[in-house]
């Protein structure tokens, strides 16, 4: 993978600076896993979410850029995203919100 080594250096030192996790190469490695490949599963069916620690598909509601930095640093950092971000959800919209509408 092209990225995975800087992912796993990276995150090390990340943590290993911050005291975020107790032994940060295996967290680094449990990160990679995590976030690659970048694409998450969905079980059809079932309630999207993408959380730390949970993976099924992502809601426009979830906070991605926190979930990412929670899972990269082991610890979270609130970025004041909520549902209330993702828009008004439409009936018709099988993930709950509004699509995004293409700029003129």
């Amino acid at each position: 993978m092209l990225y995975g080594p800087s992912i796993v250096r990276d995150t090390t030192a990340t943590v290993t600076t911050m005291g975020s996790v107790d032994d940060p190469s295996p967290h680094a490695e449990r990160v990679h896993d995590q976030l690659c490949p970048d694409v998450p599963g969905y079980k059809i069916d079932t309630a999207a979410r993408f959380a730390s620690g949970q993976r099924n598909g992502r809601s426009f509601a979830d906070s991605a850029p926190e979930v990412v930095i929670e899972i990269v640093l082991g610890a979270h950092v609130p970025l004041g995203l909520d549902a209330s971000s993702a828009g008004v959800p439409l009936p018709s919209s099988p993930t709950g919100a509004r699509p995004c509408e293409r700029a003129r």
